[in-house]
């Protein structure tokens, strides 16, 4: 095992990531510990010697373990405490978040701490775990049992700006093992002064931390322009998938969704955007960070040549009446036999007469590709069909259909 250094994130080893890392926590979720970071490493530099134990390369006796200082955030005080701990009292906790890979500078220069740090915002860099976290409570009825989940957001770091970049007045204390020369406590030699509004006490709050527990919080406003604009203009945004979903029984196929986007929720340090994925038909969200997303510029409703019902003439809208061309995508509202309303977008359609399980004969149903059952085929009962939108050649274009 990797030694523990500056930065890393741990907790006790009783820590339900330990576990499972990113597993539900149930039961009295009040007993878990929070998720720490590491900022001071005092190396030992005597051995157990009341042990019987030996170091298995050295055959000596065993140092005794080394110590970290770890920091953590504690939402009922609204305040940064820390602690030390043996090596053997805690355990590193992995992230797969690519956020909290901050780049610690080699070269500890004050000017380009500043120039880094300065009235940026930074948060502890456990808050992507703490976040991630969610508790779930069991309940039964006679029917079910029932799991609700939440997020548990005890120890979330709150985002702070960086007031200054100071010098750390301790740095050089105990340092050295003057023994052997070799470093003996690890440090960060410049620290931030971080200001955030305290909750608790209603006011704001300043503490100065080394700046190796922190993480830079940075917005791309560029990308927030985007999806502002796309959102305002209710305009269709497109994704690519990484395979070509192919639709059952024929050659052709798409790999591109299309996306309406909806609502923009701030959550501490992250943005999180929601929208409609109009191929599934499924409400879904994304980090910002990870929706690679392309505005068509476009609304849904210009990719629309003709619709049905068309209440422009005084003819009845029949929808046993409806063409169907093969070539053609349509956007149709529809009620299935369970009575519930669907949208679908069907193509390769063609009508054909069957009998159907309550003895009705000669009924009419639509047999297509359905995008929303990823290009598998479907029959649509036609009298069900309570909209029909056909859609121009431009759409095929937008998800790249082939």
């Amino acid at each position: 095992m990797n030694k523990l250094k500056n930065g890393d994130l741990v907790s006790l080893k009783s820590h339900p990531f330990n576990i499972f890392n990113g597993t539900l926590i149930g039961a009295f979720v009040n007993n878990t510990p929070p998720i720490m970071v590491i900022a001071e490493v005092l190396n030992s530099t005597s051995y157990d010697t009341e042990s019987e134990e030996v170091d298995s390369e050295t055959k000596k006796a065993k140092k005794l373990p080394n110590q970290y200082l770890c920091y953590f955030y504690s939402s009922k005080t609204s305040s940064f405490d820390k602690y030390w701990f043996k090596e053997n009292e805690i355990k590193r906790i992995d992230s797969n978040s690519e956020t909290i890979q901050e780049e610690i500078i080699k070269t500890e220069d004050k000017v380009s701490l500043i120039n880094k740090y300065k009235d940026k915002l930074v948060v502890l860099k456990s808050a992507d775990l703490e976040l991630s976290k969610k508790k779930t409570t069991w309940s039964r009825t006679k029917e079910e049992d029932i799991n609700k989940t939440q997020a548990f957001l005890e120890f979330l770091s709150p985002v702070m700006i960086v007031l200054d970049v100071v010098e750390n007045q301790n740095f050089n204390k105990d340092r050295i093992n003057p023994k052997n020369g070799e470093i003996k406590r690890v440090s960060c030699k410049f620290l931030l002064k971080c200001k955030w509004f305290n909750p608790i006490k209603q006011t704001f709050s300043e503490e100065i931390m080394p700046y190796n527990i922190l993480q830079l919080v940075d917005f791309d406003e560029k990308k927030l322009e985007i999806i502002r604009d796309g959102i305002a203009r209710k305009t269709v945004f497109v994704i690519k998938d990484d395979e070509n979903i192919i639709l059952e029984g024929t050659k052709h196929s798409f790999s591109n969704y299309i996306l309406e986007l909806k609502d923009v929720v701030i959550q501490n340090h992250t943005i999180k955007v929601f929208f409609k994925n109009l191929i599934n038909n499924k409400l879904e969200s994304s980090l910002i960070d990870n929706l690679i997303a392309e505005n068509s510029g476009k609304e849904f409703k210009q990719f629309i040549t003709s619709e049905f019902p068309n209440y422009s003439n005084s003819k009845y809208n029949n929808p046993l009446d409806l063409e169907w061309q093969r070539d053609k995508f349509y956007k149709i509202d529809y009620l299935d036999k369970k009575g519930k309303f669907t949208s679908r977008i069907i193509t390769n359609c063609k009508v054909e007469e069957f009998e159907t399980e309550d003895d009705e004969k000669d009924v009419k149903f639509v047999i297509a590709n359905c995008l929303l059952r990823e290009g598998k085929i479907r029959h649509f009962r036609v009298s069900n069909i309570t909209a029909r939108f056909e859609l121009s050649d431009e759409f095929k274009d937008i998800i790249n259909y082939k």
